[in-house]
């Protein structure tokens, strides 16, 4: 296929990658003087036949559907053509390399670039979520880290805008691993398999390694029977036990059980990391070349058909191979699509992995269980070492206080005077202060060091505004309350009762503070609902001035002494 000069207004300047279904261009428009990505697709493909109109409608759903967002987390959409030979999308020229190319090398992220990495993709896809568009791909290749270090996300093909009925019963679309057990089933799914599928992505950025493997028979059913080795025993000594229950969240099998919105995956992650997420990714990590221009997305990778339908034309002799490749996936996909279908109705009994990954992951578990009782071992060695010091120090403060008197009577008596009686002794402080039943919620505030006297102690004015949403009008309080032991408690209303929220923090060394808890909804539709509460922003002379969200309303919140 020769390469076109210009298509529609658009200038062709190099081709930036090929597949099975077409060819992404770098492009120029000379309107606007701006560098431009465009994906086209070939008509002879996608002309004649019913399966080959959906993938046309597909690709018009791609323009519809990114063109719905304007976020600075997801690339943007031009313009949608078509001409003679193929129909094609403009869209934004993003430089950088994808996940895949990162996880291909075998990276491993820091927590923090990992963090950053997550916090970004949320914010894209909570912006994403609340325009009412899932991804339904969500995958390390459609995840672009910019020579900035900035995240995007690419790739909305597969998206569905929730008025569309582009999506068909039967059909099963997204990539194997990254898909959640509904998308195996071909049911209806939202915006839950996003987050199913970001989960995956988290907990290869954490791990180094995917929760489920093998052949895609084994993957599909462990994703919709097995569970995931946690993070903490996959990868451990790392300190991941925090992030286990995020990621068992997630990864939950019932979308009702995992996250219900972005926004709260991503205060979890934030919670568990106990500080703000860096914007971008570090130096560091960044590949500085790019592998793999990242607009070149795998066009040869399409959606699994429906039950039944047949594959389209072939592409001509040099497609012969891609189109093999086509066929070998629609037809994985049938089968555990159909399999998946047919054990939920109880006719069969799915197989199990085989012998050999049974056999690898009962090493893999055995592996992780010795690294379990090998670091139990030694917290429990450090335990009775600690003890140890400390009963040693309170015998030598004991005798410090028992020897003092006699030491005192002793100077009396050979001055010639009365010895006073010696006192019983007493216990330390400290072990009176073991004794003493403290309230409830206070005796590790007073264990922490320096808390007694944090310089933030004392009394505090918030202030909080929050946007308009779902009909509610703007919203303005203002109370105040108190700082004790360097801990904040910024909230409303009487706990667990509808209106209530609660979000609590500690500021950072460098003056950051992050707040989390959770909220009980007060309006009639959702009354006496749960939803997460998240402000995160720095120190400011005497003020904290914070940015986040009650729920899905995004709010400001400021912080003041006095």
């Amino acid at each position: 296929m020769t390469t076109p000069n210009r298509l529609g207004k658009y200038e062709i300047t190099e081709v930036l990658g090929r597949g099975a279904m077409g060819v992404v261009y770098k492009g120029f428009d000379p309107g606007i003087r701006r560098t431009v990505a465009i994906k086209t697709i070939r008509r002879e493909l996608i002309e004649g036949e019913r399966p080959a109109a959906a993938m046309l409608a597909r690709f018009r759903n791609e323009a519809q559907a990114a063109g719905k967002l304007a976020h600075p987390g997801i690339v943007a959409v031009y313009d949608y053509g078509e001409d003679a030979s193929v129909a094609y999308i403009a869209m934004e020229y993003v430089e950088g390399n994808s996940l895949r190319e990162y996880l291909g090398r075998k990276t491993r992220f820091e927590e923090r670039d990992a963090v950053s990495v997550m916090s970004q993709l949320l914010e894209a896809l909570e912006h994403a979520h609340e325009r009412r568009v899932w991804h339904r791909d969500i995958k390390p290749a459609n995840i672009i880290v910019m020579m900035n270090g900035r995240v995007k996300v690419a790739d909305f093909g597969i998206a569905r805008i929730e008025a569309s009925e582009l999506t068909q019963t039967g059909a099963m679309l997204g990539s194997p691993g990254y898909m959640a057990p509904e998308q195996y089933a071909a049911a209806a799914i939202d915006h839950r398999a996003d987050l199913f599928a970001a989960g995956v992505v988290f907990y290869q950025l954490v791990t180094g390694a995917k929760p489920f493997v093998g052949t895609p028979e084994q993957i599909s059913y462990a994703t919709c029977h097995g569970e995931a080795m946690r993070p903490s025993l996959a990868d451990p000594g790392k300190g991941w036990e925090r992030y286990d229950p995020v990621v068992s969240t997630a990864l939950a099998k019932r979308p009702e059980d995992r996250f219900q919105t972005a926004e709260a995956f991503r205060a979890a992650i934030l919670a568990a990391h106990a500080a703000p997420a860096a914007p971008a990714v570090s130096e560091e990590t960044i590949i500085a070349e790019v592998l793999r221009p990242a607009a070149a997305v795998d066009l040869s990778s399409v959606p699994s058909r429906a039950l039944g339908s047949a594959p389209g034309p072939s592409a001509g002799p040099g497609a012969a191979r891609p189109a093999r490749r086509w066929a070998w996936a629609i037809g994985s996909a049938v089968v555990v699509a159909a399999a998946f279908a047919a054990w939920q109705a109880g006719w069969l009994t799915p197989a199990r992995p085989s012998a050999e990954v049974e056999a690898q992951l009962a090493k893999a578990r055995a592996e992780a269980a010795e690294a379990k009782r090998q670091l139990e071992l030694e917290r429990t060695a450090e335990a009775k070492s600690a003890r140890a010091r400390a009963e040693t120090q309170t015998k030598q403060r004991r005798a410090q206080t028992e020897a003092t008197p006699r030491k005192e009577n002793a100077q009396l008596a050979a001055a010639g005077k009365n010895p006073e009686p010696s006192p019983k002794p007493s216990a330390p402080p400290q072990e009176k202060a073991q004794t003493t039943q403290a309230p409830a919620g206070t005796a590790q505030e007073k264990a922490r060091p320096g808390a007694a006297a944090s310089r933030y102690d004392g009394a505090w004015t918030a202030t909080r505004s929050c946007e308009a949403f779902e009909g509610s009008p703007p919203l303005l309080q203002n109370w105040r309350f108190t700082v004790t032991g360097g801990e904040f408690l910024v909230g409303i209303g009487t706990a667990g009762q509808p209106g209530s929220n609660l979000g609590r923090g500690r500021p950072a060394d460098d003056g950051s503070l992050v707040l989390t808890g959770t909220g009980i909804a007060s309006s009639q539709r959702v009354r006496g609902q749960p939803y997460p509460v998240f402000f995160e922003g720095r120190l400011d002379g005497d003020r904290f001035v914070m940015k986040g969200r009650l729920g899905q309303r995004a709010c400001t919140l400021v912080l003041a002494r006095g």
